[in-house]
């Protein structure tokens, strides 16, 4: 007459109650002992955060505007000794020529060979003297290439620092209640109980054995 039920309930047996009502105080009494020291990694970590999103990039600024006008020419032919180093190096050419026509009993005033050979060589020296400067600012200039690469870099680096802060902070508030939950559900999570339940057979037919007893009593 009828088939018997049965209830499943998740929760501990008796004898487990105690000692997992123990340890889950304990666990949740580390947890709100902690909280303090969690809020104050984050509230460093948010201001951390917040002064390095402020200075990000302002030490690179210097450097990007200088790379910029190298790249951009701004310092071709601007070496402000290079005609000083012509001239100084004209006249020791001058000297070296006169000396060598002198000795011949010529000069560069009197003799067009002397005067002819004089100006070749000082084309010559200003010739290489400008060519090593072009040479010079072309190097500064691939370099210069290396540099703005190395600064992207380095401003990615920054990026990625301020990420790591700002995940940091939003995270550190967090670990505790994730240590909690894990915690309280090694506890608590598998335990089972299962109560069955008569049939209304079963109880109809106890109900007549009941009833026959306290008649056959009497």
């Amino acid at each position: 007459m009828g088939l018997s039920s049965s209830k499943t309930t998740s929760g501990p047996s008796k004898a487990a109650l105690p000692y997992l009502n123990t340890a889950s105080n304990a666990i949740q009494g580390a947890y709100n002992n902690n909280q303090g020291n969690l809020a104050d990694i984050s509230s460093s970590l948010s201001d951390a955060f917040k002064r390095y999103s402020t200075s990000m990039g302002s030490d690179l600024t210097g450097a990007r505007s200088y790379v910029g006008d190298v790249l951009g020419g701004k310092y071709l032919s601007g070496n402000p000794e290079l005609q000083n180093v012509i001239d100084t190096t004209n006249s020791s050419v001058t000297d070296k020529v006169n000396a060598l026509f002198s000795r011949a009993g010529q000069s560069t005033s009197g003799s067009t060979r002397a005067t002819g050979e004089l100006s070749k060589r000082l084309a010559e020296n200003e010739s290489a003297l400008r060519y090593q400067n072009y040479s010079d600012e072309q190097k500064r200039m691939m370099d210069a290439v290396s540099a703005a690469l190395g600064l992207n870099s380095a401003n990615n680096a920054n990026y990625d620092t301020l990420t790591g802060l700002g995940t940091a902070a939003a995270t550190t508030p967090y670990i505790g209640a994730s240590f909690l939950a894990d915690g309280l559900g090694g506890l608590w999570g598998d335990s089972t109980t299962t109560k069955s339940s008569p049939s209304l057979g079963q109880m109809l037919i106890g109900a007549a054995s009941n009833a026959a007893t306290a008649y056959a009593g009497r």
